[in-house]
C-alpha cells in the first residue's frame, strides 16, 4: 500500500467514526487534464459531465477532450477551469468545468452539449450524466509531488441524459 492509499484509508476511518457514515465505494482517477484561467476564487459554478466509457476507447476520448473540448470550453465568457479524470478499470470518466457565474455556466451549456454527445460517442458510452453545483470553498495546495484539490460545494442539480 502506498502513502496516498494509507492517508486515504485513515481519512475514511476518521470520517466514519466521527459521523457514523458508511463508505460504500472508493473510486480512483487518473487526472488527464487540469487547465485553469487565473487563481481559484469562490464562489464558482461547476458543471460535471460523467460517462462510462469502453475501456478500449478511453485514450481516444481523452485525446478528443484535450484537442477539442478544452479549446471550445475555454473560449466561452466566464470560463475559469476544466479538469478531467478517468478510472481506466471501470471506464468512468468525468470532466468538470468551472464558471464565474451561474449565467456564464448556463450560457455555455447549449453550445457545449453537442461536444458532450460527441465525446460520449467516441468513448462508446450510451448515456451522459450532468451535475451542476455552486462551490463555496476551494483550496489548492502542493502535495508531495503533485497538486491536491480540496473543495466543498452544494450540489444543485443532477441530470442524466442519453
Amino acid at each position: 500500500m502506498n502513502a496516498a492509499e494509507q492517508i486515504g484509508q485513515e481519512a475514511r476511518r476518521q470520517s466514519t467514526e466521527s459521523t457514523g457514515a458508511e463508505v460504500l465505494d472508493v473510486d480512483r482517477f487518473e487526472i488527464f487534464l487540469a487547465d485553469r484561467k487565473g487563481e481559484p476564487t469562490v464562489p464558482t459554478f461547476s458543471r460535471q459531465t460523467q460517462i462510462y466509457a469502453d475501456p478500449a476507447k478511453i485514450d481516444d476520448a481523452i485525446a478528443f477532450v484535450r484537442s477539442s473540448v478544452l479549446t471550445h470550453v475555454a473560449a466561452h465568457d466566464g470560463y475559469r477551469s476544466l479538469i478531467g479524470g478517468v478510472n481506466r478499470m471501470t471506464g468512468r470518466v468525468f470532466v468538470t468545468s468551472n464558471w464565474e457565474s451561474p449565467g456564464a455556466r448556463a450560457a455555455s451549456d447549449q453550445a457545449l452539449s453537442s461536444q458532450r454527445r460527441e465525446a460520449a460517442d467516441i468513448a462508446g458510452a450510451s448515456s451522459i450524466r450532468v451535475d451542476e453545483w455552486e462551490v463555496v470553498f476551494v483550496e489548492i495546495t502542493p502535495a508531495g509531488g503533485g497538486i491536491e484539490l480540496r473543495g466543498v460545494g452544494e450540489q444543485a442539480r443532477s441530470t442524466p441524459t442519453t
